[in-house]
């Protein structure tokens, strides 16, 4: 009966986790809040809402595999099932660990600042429950003490003491559990508040940019795009990087950006219409700037810590 009750409580935590993931105020919805990112940076943002809608999932279906112990505080009557315990806890922490693999993967440039921050919450998540399954490994192995006390207390007729399991001893164990269930909670709503903040920053970005250039906008509205002769030349990539993770991280920064967006439409338009121009401006101005932007990546880039 306990292997049964083993099973059917990992079946209620893996339920419990899909259907908050598809239900639960982390899932993705179908509005436009997401519509001013770039194709890749709202696959991302959809990706780790879903991983953190999982997560959030777990301790609801930790506390329904425990019978609601851990989260009235009650310690309940009778032993606590060890093995039944153990195997939910595990597949929480497997569970957890699948979104701690989610927030290390490498996010798209403009959202690079979170790396820090994910791979902080990723480490909490992945040693999730570690002390609760230790706690009720030991109150496991007195369970089994009692029961041998008892079984020779029987033969010889001799209270041999209480050593064993208790009512306190399970409350201790669902003590561990709650105040886990505390610590991932915590630590996703750190994922899930950074993550949206970058989300609204970007859009703030967006949103400025789209202002300032007005109707102007197009490729040849920016000097090195002109000096390329295309928006998707990897040395702009660099200078995008740039612009995002130093520039608009400031006001000063917003300041010169936003110059530079209502001063670089006619200078671009005018060096697009002259090849030699543009192959001068490119090789004497924009291809430094590039070099030392790229020289000095390690200072400024989140992906370089």
């Amino acid at each position: 009966m306990r292997g049964l009750s083993s099973r059917l409580t990992s079946r209620v935590l893996v339920l419990a986790a899909v259907v908050f993931a598809t239900l639960g105020p982390g899932a993705v919805s179908a509005d436009d809040s997401l519509e001013l990112l770039s194709a890749e940076e709202r696959a991302y943002v959809e990706k780790i809402q879903g991983a953190l809608a999982t997560g959030f999932g777990v301790s609801v279906a930790v506390d329904a595999g425990l019978g609601g112990g851990a989260s009235n505080g009650s310690s309940a009557e009778g032993e606590l099932d060890t093995a039944g315990t153990l195997e939910v806890l595990a597949a929480a922490n497997l569970i957890l660990s699948g979104v701690a693999g989610t927030l290390r993967e490498t996010p798209p440039t403009s959202m690079r600042g979170l790396i820090e921050t994910n791979m902080g919450v990723a480490e909490v998540l992945e040693n999730s429950y570690a002390s609760c399954k230790a706690a009720a490994a030991e109150e496991g192995a007195n369970s089994a003490l009692q029961w041998g006390r008892d079984a020779l207390g029987d033969v010889f007729g001799l209270p041999l003491g209480d050593g064993g399991s208790t009512v306190a001893g399970k409350a201790r164990v669902l003590s561990c559990v709650a105040s886990e269930n505390a610590k991932v909670n915590d630590a996703l709503r750190v994922a899930q508040d950074a993550l949206y903040a970058r989300v609204d920053e970007i859009k703030k970005e967006e949103e400025l940019e789209r202002e300032l250039l007005g109707d102007q906008g197009g490729a040849m509205c920016f000097i090195a795009t002109a000096a390329y002769g295309t928006s998707s030349a990897p040395e702009i990539d660099v200078l995008r990087d740039f612009r995002d993770e130093v520039l608009m991280q400031s006001e000063s920064g917003r300041d010169l950006v936003g110059f530079y967006y209502a001063a670089s439409p006619p200078v671009a338009e005018f060096i697009a219409r002259h090849e030699m121009l543009r192959t001068a401006v490119r090789e004497a101005i924009v291809d430094p700037i590039v070099a030392v932007v790229s020289a000095t990546d390690c200072l400024w880039s989140p992906a370089h810590p």
